[in-house]
């Protein structure tokens, strides 16, 4: 593991929870690290519980179906986050 590995999941886990602070996101979590040494590529995972209850009142018999996930791909050089793309459950 890089030694900086950490510090590039803090800051991604930290963007991810300032962008969506009006939400309520929770459980925020680490799924999958990536790097090509240009880039990183950190896969979060978190629930989003405003979906849920919107969800449950169309549907009563609808039961949540658990986390969302986001790769977040953060420059190498200067640590900012760059993109933000959506990946499916497996």
């Amino acid at each position: 593991m890089r030694q900086d590995t950490k510090e590039v999941v803090r800051l991604a886990k930290h963007w991810l929870a300032e962008l969506y602070s009006e939400e309520g996101i929770a459980d925020i979590g680490l799924e999958e690290v990536r790097t090509d040494n240009e880039n990183w590529e950190i896969t979060l995972g978190f629930v989003r519980p405003f979906a849920n209850k919107i969800l449950e009142g169309i549907n009563p018999t609808y039961r949540p179906t658990g986390r969302l996930y986001k790769i977040l791909r953060i420059s190498d050089s200067d640590k900012t986050v760059i993109e933000m793309r959506n990946r499916e459950a497996a």
